[in-house]
């Protein structure tokens, strides 16, 4: 090996040396740092690291908590029940009694195409959800509970049920054992349907403001409810039974007919429009109906 050759070689094992010697002192070097500093000094660095992120999230909360919708303009399917049983029996208006059949059918449909049911406190926070359809059932029969509220739970869905509050427990009606089971699942919304089933616009304004105070009453001592809904018997209102429902504390109306509730025409939440659910509806009509559901929002900056 000539000199050159030996030279260059021993130059390189130095050079080796070196690195080792560098890395073993930035190994100890190391070490003593670790060993030497609290531990409360560690602890906080990573708690500081942490506390920066939660204060990002958190101010990503607040700032969709605090998102406000400037305006919202929605359509609103919203369907009237009655009964909900297979036999019409040899009753008057066999048109009343959709089919259990049927009802799980649209409930399947409203599942598998996204549709979201409400109650009637989501009507004025309608910016929160995107296909809105609202599903009420009139008078408190008791083939409700037997054959709808199974299919409520079983589809995870929600319904908004109006009673009669001098029918409960009588023959055919909601008893209020069951009216608190159903209460308490949080699917089913409970609100007045008046004491009697009177047409309201015939009656004195002594008679109205029973019909509409004694309901809401009942409910709340036999239910905890605080009634924000009365559901016209037949439809029938007028400026004084609008009038006492807006003094007694009630904050929506609904009317028995009218069709799709559009909130730029209807502005008048005290007669929100419905659209009759009936035995004959079929599953495609009832999804026309349906596919009419979208909310727009503005937002504000």
């Amino acid at each position: 090996m000539d000199e050159s050759s030996k030279r260059k070689k021993r130059n390189n094992k130095i050079l080796f040396s070196l690195l080792i010697f560098v890395l073993i002192i930035i190994i100890i070097l190391s070490l003593i740092i670790v060993t030497k500093t609290p531990k409360k000094a560690l602890n906080d660095v990573f708690t500081t690291e942490s506390l920066s992120l939660s204060k990002i999230d958190e101010g990503s909360i607040a700032l969709s908590e605090t998102r406000k919708a400037k305006s919202v303009n929605a359509v609103v399917p919203i369907f009237m029940y009655h009964f909900v049983r297979e036999d019409t029996g040899d009753y008057e208006f066999p048109e009343n009694m959709v089919s259990p059949e049927t009802l799980e059918n649209q409930l399947n449909y409203l599942k598998e195409n996204n549709y979201q049911t409400i109650y009637k406190t989501d009507i004025g926070n309608l910016e929160n959800f995107t296909k809105p359809v609202w599903l009420t059932f009139d008078d408190g029969w008791e083939d409700f509970y037997l054959n709808a509220f199974p299919l409520f739970k079983k589809y995870n869905m929600k319904a908004s049920y109006y009673v009669i509050t001098d029918l409960i427990g009588t023959p055919g009606y909601v008893k209020l054992d069951q009216l608190k089971e159903m209460k308490e699942s949080g699917l089913i919304d409970i609100q007045s349907h008046t004491v009697t089933h009177p047409k309201l616009a015939t009656l004195s304004k002594e008679k109205i403001y029973q019909e509409l105070n004694n309901s809401k009453k009942y409910l709340k001592e036999k239910l905890d409810i605080d009634t924000e809904v009365i559901c016209y018997p037949y439809g029938s209102f007028n400026n004084t039974v609008l009038d006492l429902s807006k003094e007694l504390g009630y904050k929506y109306g609904l009317a028995m007919d009218g069709g799709i509730y559009y909130t730029s025409k209807h502005d008048d939440i005290y007669s929100i429009p419905r659209i009759y659910a009936n035995r004959s509806m079929t599953l495609n009509t009832f999804a026309n109906y349906v596919k009419k559901s979208k909310v727009s929002v503005v937002w504000e900056k």
